[in-house]
């Protein structure tokens, strides 16, 4: 019978504003014949990247969901009445709007040293605020996932926005409304 442990512990910052922690697993093959130690780099928390446009909040939401879609992300929740747009439940594999994963999230590296961002399934959440500031905008996006080995009740994986999702979300809202 196959058993797995789980322990964790946080240490040190990624630089982008979240948290590092390594998840260790403990897998045994049946009949307790060996184990190996499974290492996992987890990422958490999440720092919103923020723009000022010089554009009302109406003008700058309706360039927000065309630079959603610019990018691959299509919008699930549009909440007019609190300025918010994005998608909190998109689940995604290796590209997003033709740009690899790992260039928007990093997961850290699987057992064999393969790129998790690049090789699980990624959950996302990603999700734009306006608030109004003097006579412009202020735009602020944020990104998190998780990530999930396909084919296995693995427990997920943290992962750390790399910050470029939403610049890129960002600076296309801030060409379409003319800064």
């Amino acid at each position: 019978m196959a058993v797995a442990a789980l322990a964790g512990c946080a240490s040190g910052g990624t630089g982008g504003g979240g948290s590092y922690q390594r998840t260790t697993t403990v897998l045994s093959v049946p009949n307790g014949q060996s184990s190996a130690d499974v290492m996992f780099d987890a990422y958490g928390g999440a720092a919103p990247v923020a723009a000022t446009l010089a554009a009302g909040r109406d003008t700058v939401f309706a360039a927000l969901e065309q630079a959603y879609q610019a990018v691959g992300v299509p919008v699930g929740m549009r909440d007019p009445a609190r300025w918010t747009l994005g998608n909190r439940d998109l689940e995604i594999s290796r590209r997003l709007g033709g740009t690899n994963l790992s260039e928007y999230f990093n997961c850290g590296a699987g057992v064999m040293g393969a790129d998790i961002a690049s090789t699980y399934r990624l959950q996302i959440t990603i999700t734009s605020t306006l608030t109004a500031q003097g006579t412009g905008t202020r735009l602020e996006t944020v990104a998190q996932a998780n990530a999930r080995q396909p084919g296995t009740s693995n427990p997920p994986v943290n992962c750390a926005s790399t910050g470029r999702l939403e610049h890129e979300i960002n600076r296309r809202v801030g060409l379409a409304v003319g800064g």
